[in-house]
């Protein structure tokens, strides 16, 4: 059970009711994959719409042209976290944050809004500013499980994600070159904890924890070369967005499991191969 509220029937006493919070997951299996495809997929949009990558070859023609990209940045971010928000994924939430924020910088810096450079970074400023307000302030819950840092009645009811890595830790240790399997964890989980009545957690909630446990050593050797090999496409595909975007996407993989997962592939994979080496030139005109 998770948020407990009470509420008072008539002519009784109070008593605890569970309130779930509404998740959308669109059409994935599940929300936090429908988050974290979202993230990915946006963050590909703002490549294109900010020109870096090579398979959008128009430069900034003019004035014009940045004012037009702009207003695609921002309705393009602005739809991103909406969309991850009403998912309920707060890794997918603060991952799409940070990404967005990264590749406005960029854009700002480097490419045809340099007249106006400081507008993109100051509106990613103040998009993070508002969200958090939002998702502290008192009365009403506008975000949803995205104001996690909030004291609840239903804290008491979730498995924290320290205790999920200290039980993926001890598998690891346990099994250090088996591992448990790739749907071992939940098994893993009622050894540790045989009379907790918690929801059991499906995965370590890490990628690079989720394989050790499912797949011991080498699992673990297996996740850091993919990570390593990401990075170094990345460099080689031009450094900038693409590196900006598998450090965002390999943030999130810091709280979850879901970088193998097609939604986060697919978006990737168009990053990294459609990226040029050439840095985005500024245009001339004003």
């Amino acid at each position: 059970l998770r948020d407990i509220e009470l509420i008072a029937a008539p002519g009784v006493r109070l008593r605890p009711v569970a309130v779930p919070k509404r998740r959308s997951a669109l059409l994935f299996e599940q929300a936090n994959l429908a988050g974290h495809s979202y993230v990915a997929s946006g963050l590909l949009a703002l490549t294109l719409i900010f020109g870096l990558a090579s398979f959008t070859r128009a430069r900034a023609a003019g004035p014009q042209h940045g004012a037009a990209a702009f207003a695609a940045a921002v309705v393009t971010g602005a739809a991103l976290l909406a969309a991850v928000t009403i998912t309920g994924s707060r890794t997918a939430f603060f991952g799409g944050a940070l990404g967005l924020l990264a590749l406005s910088g960029l854009a700002a810096r480097a490419s045809f809004m340099r007249a106006r450079r400081w507008l993109l970074p100051v509106l990613g400023i103040v998009a993070l500013a508002l969200a958090a307000v939002l998702a502290v302030q008192p009365a009403g819950d506008l975000l949803g499980r995205l104001a996690f840092w909030t004291a609840g009645p239903g804290d008491a009811n979730q498995v924290s994600r320290v205790e999920i890595w200290k039980v993926a830790l001890a598998g690891i240790r346990e099994a250090p070159m088996t591992g448990w399997g790739a749907e071992g964890f939940p098994d893993l989980w009622r050894e540790h904890f045989p009379a907790d009545g918690r929801a059991v957690p499906q995965h370590a909630h890490d990628f690079w924890l989720q394989l050790g446990v499912a797949y011991g050593l080498p699992g673990i050797l297996a996740a850091l070369w993919l990570t390593g090999a990401l990075l170094v496409r990345a460099v080689r595909a031009g450094g900038g967005a693409p590196l900006l975007v598998v450090v965002a996407l390999l943030a999130m993989q810091l709280f979850d499991h879901t970088l193998t997962f097609v939604g986060l592939l697919l978006p990737l994979t168009a990053v990294l191969n459609g990226s040029s080496r050439t840095p985005v030139q500024p245009s001339s005109r004003r």
